[in-house]
């Protein structure tokens, strides 16, 4: 992984696919992993590039709930969607030219929860 972020898709070794399904996304955001330990659990990723960036975001203080809520914060803050989160997510584990990296995949899963949420009360 690159040290230094430009945020230039043409400096990274993509395949077509993988570039189209990038430029959607935005250049950066946040995620919480799950199952990770506290000060590993914000990361940030990158568009394009594989894996993620530990951040100082977290620490042995911070909450799960804590932890969750400042990547909320920080990602409305940068505008970006839950899906694209999860898009982004999806492409820096399993690759930026595969369905894990597509929002609209996220879209519908997300339209059931709000539903079954509503639903409930």
């Amino acid at each position: 992984m690159s040290t230094e972020f430009t945020g230039d898709l043409d400096a990274l070794s993509l395949t077509a696919k993988a570039r189209r399904q990038c430029e959607a996304l935005p250049q950066m955001c946040f995620a919480f992993l799950e199952g990770a330990l506290p000060g590993e659990r914000i990361v940030a990723i990158r568009r394009g590039e594989k894996g993620c960036y530990r951040t100082s975001l977290d620490d042995a203080e911070t909450s799960v709930d804590q932890a969750r809520e400042l990547v909320d914060t920080m990602n409305r803050k940068l505008c970006i969607s839950d899906e694209e989160r999860e898009a982004m997510l999806g492409g820096s584990m399993f690759g930026w030219d595969t369905a894990a990296a597509q929002p609209e995949r996220y879209r519908r899963s997300v339209v059931q929860l709000q539903g079954a949420a509503g639903a409930e009360g």
